[in-house]
């Protein structure tokens, strides 16, 4: 609506210019009056300052040479041949030839309409141009937002055990033998509860003798066919925790796990991949453990 008022603004204006121009003669000195008006008419219409004096000057002489339009408007003459081909290029004005040369300009009532077309098509260009820009800015707001990075340092564990409840099909872990004790029934538990039951989980972790400590429910995942352990010699340098290939999580303390340190939850498959692909180089050379630990003797009453 706004440029719809601007562009019949500039078209009433551009009556009173043809209006202006119909009467020539000696109508220079008039246009001092309402020059700056009549020429910010037709910069908006895209002429630049010095063409709009040209041109209105020429439209007021009639048939004119360079060097009367020189005079006339205050335009340096070698400037006023430079604008008059780009008058003629326009449309605006054509070439007399003659000795000496004389210009003539095309009447307002043809070149003004012509020239707010051609901005009405400039402008239509804009607005779908502009179309383009914004689609184009969502679409890379949307993939950024995908591909977003988040710092977790207060509720990494809720996080983790909501992301082990909505597993599908993997979970690789690397972490601490201690940790990964400490919080194992809590993990394991909230994976048997996801909605896929079938899900493979893998963990490396550092070599120990103490399976007799293990939850009953880390015993009955060992004795699974989908649940895997392997060992390295030394304790892991980061914790990682990767979900279905797609999210990860990492400790950013190597002394401490997921349990103490804050934690670097991602979907970036960028890093992910990383991630993955450290885990797997690390599977590969790490120890296969046995299928069944030994079992825990119960108390006695």
């Amino acid at each position: 609506m706004r440029f719809l008022s601007k562009h019949l603004l500039d078209q009433r204006r551009c009556l009173d210019l043809c209006k202006l121009s119909s009467g020539r003669g000696s109508h220079i000195e008039g246009m001092s009056s309402s020059g700056k008006e009549n020429v910010l008419t037709l910069t908006r219409l895209g002429l630049t300052s010095v063409q709009a004096r040209v041109y209105l000057t020429l439209a007021h002489l009639g048939v004119s040479t360079a060097k009367t339009i020189s005079n006339a408007s205050g335009i340096a003459r070698q400037d006023t041949y430079r604008i008059m081909s780009v008058l003629q290029e326009l449309g605006l004005a054509e070439k007399i030839v003659s000795s000496p040369v004389k210009f003539k300009a095309t009447p307002m009532k043809d070149a003004l309409p012509m020239l707010i077309r051609r901005r009405t098509e400039e402008t239509s260009e804009l607005q779908a141009k502009t179309q383009d820009i914004i689609k184009n800015f969502n679409v890379l707001r949307a993939s950024l937002e995908d591909e977003n990075l988040d710092f977790i340092s207060a509720h990494a564990k809720e996080l983790m055990i909501q992301k082990a409840r909505s597993l599908e099909k993997s979970l690789d872990v690397i972490n601490s033998w201690t940790e990964y004790v400490k919080y194992a029934a809590v993990y394991l538990g909230a994976v048997d509860r996801s909605s896929k039951n079938d899900v493979e989980v893998r963990l490396i972790t550092n070599k120990h003798k103490d399976h007799a400590s293990l939850p009953k429910i880390v015993q009955d995942h060992f004795e699974r066919k989908r649940f895997e352990v392997r060992y390295i010699p030394v304790l892991p340098r980061a914790a990682v925790m990767i979900c279905d290939k797609k999210e990860v999580f990492l400790s950013v303390n190597e002394k401490e796990g997921f349990s103490e340190s804050p934690v670097l939850w991602s979907k970036n498959r960028c890093l992910t991949t990383v991630a993955q692909d450290y885990f797997d180089i690390l599977w590969l050379i790490s120890l296969k453990a046995k299928k069944k630990p030994a079992t825990r003797e119960p108390h006695e009453s």
